[in-house]
């Protein structure tokens, strides 16, 4: 009798891959592929850009300079001293998304805005007419003399010109967001960070951004893949924070700080560009490696589904423009030099040492922003991603995934398929481990050899996992198959001996009769 094709191995094999292949983007097939990714990343060796240098908002900057968040005259006065040591350019990555206004200067400007309408403003002049009247009249000389002499003619209206010049200077002192700006204006070499919440609009935006904001949108636009018909846009996005105006108008370059984390809650790529509405804009780090080379947003041109080209420089994406950063490994030092914000501030550290480099600026310290999981580091800080980002732009370091990666994903799939449906059935069991355990270590050094020696990503993981899933399944269902037979088979073996030890019986051979029932199974009670 023909067994059902629903129970034969090359079934099996088929619906195995059928499975494994529909529920491929699933997340744990996916934290798969990047748990993989992070090994070929943690195990490709290159060496970051010198340029870069990172000053750190730690715990000891924190302990010793106060709080956070801190006045924005600490801002400006580093922004100041780093300009002064001829950095080349410096990135902000603090946010200065609304004023910051300093409790006491509420009560200045009450003080400064009751004085401009106060009735003392016109005493000097009624004092000077006191005096050219007493002076006219001429009768009453002791009256003259004492009013010459008396402070109400001497001092009063000099204490007056100096209570308003200090209170216009305590709001200066105290209005931190017009020093950041004035730091800003003169060093002329910051680039600020803003934030996009991300999401597809279903219109038009409230209001337009501010024009210090437009300015940094990028213009060259160029689709050499039928990108747009086939709706391959950057990541879109609904509503956009930038910085506060009278900060923002005096930065170099404002760029976006969002990231976008996969599956596992990992960071492994950027979006270089974001949509907003019809506008694209660059993120920092692209901004900040254009300044550093001595380009502005012009320089910057976008291939749609395929690259972002900065001057000469060409950086491989996705089709949403994300770039898969290179992280450098740490086991021989530390990438990038790390100093703390309080050890330059205080100048204990020259300011000398940044002449030249690109210079980021960001917390670290405990609960002071978010770590990211990246594939070095468990709790990476953002300036330190940023970091990361900047020197494989300007290195031109990065994994990229090639356009025909997807067809040698599906070829890897097809084959396992073939494999489990046409040969592993026709191979005893040895032969198809070592077979099996051959084709599992081929694929993962596929993907390995690729990433460490060409920088390029192909999801070769899955079809491995489809490849042990598979066998270890065909190998349960032949066992289970094959246990049903042998006890199918002890089974009638069992009742032959019984009726052959009955027949024994009836004819008077007793010893016959006790060697087929003792070969019967011991739990045939009727038989014992």
């Amino acid at each position: 009798m023909k067994s059902r094709f629903w129970s034969s191995d090359w079934f099996a094999g088929l619906l195995i891959t059928i499975v494994i292949v529909v529920f491929s983007g699933s997340a744990p097939f996916q934290s798969l592929e990047r748990s993989f990714y992070d090994w070929g990343v943690r195990s490709t060796d290159r060496v970051p850009s010198d340029k870069v240098a990172v000053i750190a908002i730690d715990d000891k900057s924190i302990d010793n300079l106060g709080r956070w968040p801190w006045p924005r005259n600490l801002h400006a006065e580093l922004i100041n001293r780093l300009n002064e040591g001829g950095a080349r350019v410096i990135g902000q990555t603090v946010f200065f998304l609304e004023p910051q206004i300093d409790p006491g200067m509420l009560y200045i400007r009450d003080l400064i805005e009751f004085f401009s309408t106060a009735s003392f403003n016109d005493v000097p002049a009624d004092i000077d007419a006191l005096g050219a009247m007493l002076e006219f009249e001429g009768n009453n000389k002791d009256i003259l003399e004492f009013y010459m002499q008396s402070s109400v003619n001497t001092r009063l209206n000099q204490d007056i010109e100096t209570l308003k010049a200090n209170l216009f200077e305590a709001e200066q002192e105290l209005n931190t967001d017009a020093k950041l700006a004035q730091s800003l204006a003169n060093a002329k070499n910051v680039v600020l960070a803003m934030f996009f919440y991300l999401g597809s609009p279903r219109g038009n935006p409230d209001a337009e951004l501010p024009d210090y904001v437009l300015q940094n949108s990028i213009n060259q636009i160029r689709d050499r893949v039928s990108a747009q018909s086939n709706g391959l846009f950057p990541i879109p996005t609904l509503n956009a924070l930038p910085p506060i105006a009278s900060v923002g108008q005096h930065a170099a370059a404002i760029g976006h700080l969002n990231s976008l984390p996969d599956v596992d809650g990992g960071v492994r790529s950027e979006p270089l560009v974001l949509q907003y509405y019809d506008r694209f804009y660059p993120s920092i780090s692209l901004q900040i490696a254009a300044k550093s080379l001595n380009l502005d947003n012009n320089d910057i041109r976008v291939n749609l589904a395929e690259s972002v080209e900065l001057g000469s420089l060409t950086i491989k994406t996705d089709t949403q423009l994300q770039m898969n950063t290179f992280f450098y490994s740490d086991i021989n030092g530390p990438a990038f030099q790390v100093d703390s914000f309080y050890d330059v501030f205080t100048g204990s550290i020259p300011i000398e040492k940044y002449k030249g480099k690109i210079v980021l600026i960001g917390p670290t310290a405990t609960g002071v922003g978010t770590p990211q999981i990246t594939p070095i580091d468990s709790a990476m800080a953002p300036v330190l991603t940023l970091a990361h980002s900047v020197s494989s732009i300007l290195n031109e370091d990065f994994f990229i995934e090639p356009e025909w990666g997807f067809w040698a994903r599906m070829g890897a799939f097809l084959v396992v398929m073939l494999y489990l449906m046409l040969v592993m059935p026709r191979l005893k069991a040895g032969v198809a481990f070592v077979i099996t355990v051959v084709f599992v270590l081929a694929l993962v050094a596929t993907h390995y050899v690729l990433m460490t020696s060409n920088a390029m990503w192909i999801q070769l993981m899955t079809p491995g996992a489809l490849l042990a899933i598979g066998y270890l399944l065909i190998t349960t269902k032949r066992f289970l198959v094959t246990e049903r037979g042998k006890a199918r088979s002890d089974e009638e073996s069992a009742e032959s001996n019984r009726m052959l030890g009955i027949a024994f019986q009836t004819q008077g051979q007793l010893d016959m009769a006790f060697e087929k029932f003792r070969k019967c199974s011991p739990v045939d009670e009727q038989v014992l």
